[in-house]
C-alpha cells in the first residue's frame, strides 16, 4: 500500500510513520534524503539549493522504484 503523508513542518508526519511503519517498509522523506547526502555537521533541515536539487532527484528515483514493489512492502511518502 502507498501512504502519502502531508502536512506543514513539525505537524507529526514522521512521528505518525514511526508509529505505523515496519522496519521492512520504505519511507521516502526529502529531509532524510538531504541529510544522508551531506557531510558531518550539516543541518538536519538543509535548504541549500544544490542539496535540495540533488535530494529531489534522489526522491523521484526512490518513488519510481518503490511503487514497483507495492505488492511486497508498504511505502510511506512524506509530501509537504
Amino acid at each position: 500500500m502507498l501512504y502519502v503523508i502531508t502536512g506543514p513542518p513539525a505537524a507529526g508526519k514522521s512521528s505518525w510513520i514511526q508509529a505505523h511503519a515496519t522496519a521492512r517498509d520504505i519511507v521516502i522523506d526529502l529531509d532524510r534524503i538531504a541529510l544522508s547526502l551531506t557531510g558531518p555537521g550539516a543541518p538536519q533541515w538543509n535548504h541549500d539549493p544544490l542539496v535540495q536539487r540533488v535530494a529531489q532527484r534522489a526522491r523521484f528515483a526512490a518513488i519510481d522504484e518503490a511503487v514497483k514493489h507495492l505488492d511486497e512492502v508498504d511505502v510511506y511518502l512524506i509530501h509537504t
